[in-house]
Protein backbone atom coordinates (compact mmCIF):
# COMPACT_ATOMS: atom_id res chain seq x y z
CA UNK A 1 0.00 0.00 0.00
CA UNK A 2 2.78 2.44 0.90
CA UNK A 3 4.48 1.94 -2.47
CA UNK A 4 1.27 2.77 -4.37
CA UNK A 5 0.74 5.87 -2.22
CA UNK A 6 4.34 7.01 -2.70
CA UNK A 7 4.04 6.54 -6.48
CA UNK A 8 0.72 8.39 -6.58
CA UNK A 9 2.23 11.38 -4.75
CA UNK A 10 5.29 11.37 -6.99
CA UNK A 11 7.52 12.18 -4.02
CA UNK A 12 9.95 9.34 -3.36
CA UNK A 13 12.07 9.34 -0.25
CA UNK A 14 15.50 10.95 -0.48
CA UNK A 15 18.40 8.52 -0.79
CA UNK A 16 20.06 8.07 2.61
CA UNK A 17 22.22 4.97 2.15
CA UNK A 18 25.09 4.57 -0.31
CA UNK A 19 24.52 0.92 -1.19
CA UNK A 20 21.79 -0.94 -2.99
CA UNK A 21 18.28 0.35 -2.34
CA UNK A 22 15.15 -1.72 -1.81
CA UNK A 23 11.61 -1.12 -2.95
CA UNK A 24 10.62 0.44 0.38
CA UNK A 25 12.41 3.46 1.83
CA UNK A 26 15.15 2.54 4.28
CA UNK A 27 13.32 3.52 7.48
CA UNK A 28 10.41 1.20 6.55
CA UNK A 29 12.42 -1.57 4.95
CA UNK A 30 14.69 -2.04 7.98
CA UNK A 31 11.64 -2.83 10.11
CA UNK A 32 9.80 -4.91 7.55
CA UNK A 33 9.87 -8.67 8.05
CA UNK A 34 10.95 -8.71 11.69
CA UNK A 35 8.12 -11.00 12.80
CA UNK A 36 8.96 -13.41 9.97
CA UNK A 37 12.63 -13.37 11.02
CA UNK A 38 11.72 -14.22 14.61
CA UNK A 39 9.30 -16.94 13.51
CA UNK A 40 12.06 -18.61 11.46
CA UNK A 41 14.53 -18.37 14.37
CA UNK A 42 11.87 -19.81 16.70
CA UNK A 43 11.35 -22.76 14.34
CA UNK A 44 15.06 -23.56 14.51
CA UNK A 45 15.07 -23.11 18.30
CA UNK A 46 12.02 -25.37 18.71
CA UNK A 47 13.83 -28.25 17.00
CA UNK A 48 16.51 -28.24 19.70
CA UNK A 49 16.12 -30.52 22.69
CA UNK A 50 15.17 -28.88 26.01
CA UNK A 51 18.77 -29.46 27.19
CA UNK A 52 20.12 -27.69 24.11
CA UNK A 53 17.62 -24.84 24.45
CA UNK A 54 18.79 -24.25 28.02
CA UNK A 55 22.32 -23.47 26.82
CA UNK A 56 21.52 -21.88 23.44
CA UNK A 57 22.41 -18.27 22.66
CA UNK A 58 20.92 -16.40 19.73
CA UNK A 59 23.61 -14.26 18.09
CA UNK A 60 22.37 -11.64 15.63
CA UNK A 61 24.58 -9.78 13.18
CA UNK A 62 22.88 -6.40 13.71
CA UNK A 63 20.83 -4.54 16.29
CA UNK A 64 17.63 -4.63 14.20
CA UNK A 65 17.64 -8.42 14.17
CA UNK A 66 18.60 -8.57 17.85
CA UNK A 67 15.88 -6.08 18.81
CA UNK A 68 13.28 -8.03 16.83
CA UNK A 69 14.30 -11.24 18.58
CA UNK A 70 14.15 -9.56 21.98
CA UNK A 71 10.76 -7.95 21.29
CA UNK A 72 8.84 -10.56 19.27
CA UNK A 73 10.76 -13.52 20.69
CA UNK A 74 8.96 -13.28 24.02
CA UNK A 75 5.85 -14.86 22.51
CA UNK A 76 8.01 -17.74 21.23
CA UNK A 77 9.86 -18.12 24.55
CA UNK A 78 13.18 -17.31 22.90
CA UNK A 79 16.18 -16.25 24.98
CA UNK A 80 17.39 -12.67 24.62
CA UNK A 81 19.70 -12.07 21.69
CA UNK A 82 23.34 -11.10 21.83
CA UNK A 83 24.86 -8.84 19.22
CA UNK A 84 28.16 -7.07 18.69
CA UNK A 85 26.77 -4.30 16.51
CA UNK A 86 26.82 -0.75 17.87
CA UNK A 87 25.53 -0.36 21.43
CA UNK A 88 24.16 -3.90 21.60
CA UNK A 89 27.79 -4.88 22.07
CA UNK A 90 27.82 -3.13 25.45
CA UNK A 91 25.22 -5.54 26.83
CA UNK A 92 27.76 -8.32 26.46
CA UNK A 93 27.40 -12.05 25.92
CA UNK A 94 25.29 -12.52 29.07
CA UNK A 95 26.01 -15.88 30.72
CA UNK A 96 26.18 -17.88 27.49
CA UNK A 97 29.15 -20.17 26.94
CA UNK A 98 29.18 -20.35 23.14
CA UNK A 99 28.67 -24.09 23.29
CA UNK A 100 25.52 -23.81 21.15
CA UNK A 101 24.38 -20.75 19.21
CA UNK A 102 21.73 -19.90 16.67
CA UNK A 103 23.46 -17.37 14.44
CA UNK A 104 21.40 -14.92 12.39
CA UNK A 105 22.72 -12.92 9.46
CA UNK A 106 26.34 -14.05 9.21
CA UNK A 107 27.51 -16.22 6.34
CA UNK A 108 28.68 -19.79 6.73
CA UNK A 109 32.13 -18.67 5.57
CA UNK A 110 32.31 -16.04 8.33
CA UNK A 111 31.49 -18.41 11.18
CA UNK A 112 33.02 -21.68 9.94
CA UNK A 113 36.50 -20.95 11.39
CA UNK A 114 35.22 -20.10 14.88
CA UNK A 115 32.99 -23.14 15.58
CA UNK A 116 33.77 -26.84 15.63
CA UNK A 117 30.61 -27.51 13.60
CA UNK A 118 28.03 -25.42 11.78
CA UNK A 119 24.92 -26.12 9.75
CA UNK A 120 22.57 -23.80 7.96
CA UNK A 121 19.14 -24.48 9.40
CA UNK A 122 17.06 -21.85 7.63
CA UNK A 123 17.20 -19.02 5.10
CA UNK A 124 15.07 -15.93 5.70
CA UNK A 125 13.64 -14.33 2.58
CA UNK A 126 11.92 -10.97 2.65
CA UNK A 127 10.97 -9.22 -0.58
CA UNK A 128 10.37 -5.75 0.91
CA UNK A 129 13.18 -5.75 3.48
CA UNK A 130 16.30 -3.67 2.95
CA UNK A 131 18.49 -5.68 0.52
CA UNK A 132 21.10 -6.64 3.13
CA UNK A 133 18.31 -8.15 5.25
CA UNK A 134 17.11 -10.52 2.52
CA UNK A 135 18.37 -14.10 2.20
CA UNK A 136 19.68 -14.14 5.75
CA UNK A 137 21.10 -17.48 6.85
CA UNK A 138 20.12 -18.94 10.21
CA UNK A 139 22.99 -21.15 11.30
CA UNK A 140 23.41 -23.52 14.21
CA UNK A 141 26.94 -23.25 15.54
CA UNK A 142 28.27 -25.78 18.00
CA UNK A 143 31.45 -25.51 20.00
CA UNK A 144 32.78 -21.97 19.80
CA UNK A 145 36.53 -22.54 19.73
CA UNK A 146 37.19 -20.21 22.68
CA UNK A 147 35.11 -19.15 25.67
CA UNK A 148 32.47 -16.64 24.58
CA UNK A 149 33.60 -14.06 27.14
CA UNK A 150 37.09 -14.15 25.58
CA UNK A 151 35.70 -14.05 22.04
CA UNK A 152 33.28 -11.19 22.74
CA UNK A 153 35.75 -8.30 22.18
CA UNK A 154 36.25 -9.62 18.63
CA UNK A 155 32.57 -9.05 17.71
CA UNK A 156 32.52 -5.33 18.50
CA UNK A 157 31.38 -3.48 15.38
CA UNK A 158 30.26 0.11 14.96
CA UNK A 159 30.60 0.58 11.19
CA UNK A 160 31.63 -2.79 9.79
CA UNK A 161 31.22 -4.20 6.32
CA UNK A 162 33.10 -7.34 7.34
CA UNK A 163 32.57 -8.87 10.78
CA UNK A 164 35.61 -7.95 12.93
CA UNK A 165 36.14 -11.59 13.95
CA UNK A 166 36.38 -12.54 10.25
CA UNK A 167 39.17 -10.10 9.44
CA UNK A 168 42.61 -11.66 9.00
Amino acid sequence: MFLRYEKLLGAPEPKIEQGQEGELPQHYAYMFGWENLVEKVAQVYSHLSPQEQAKCAIWASDYGQAGAIDFFGRSYHLPKAICGYQNYYLWGPKDYSGELMIIVGFSLEDVRPIFTSIEQAELINCKYCWPDQNNLPVIIGRGLKMPLKEFWPRVKCYTCDVPPFAKP
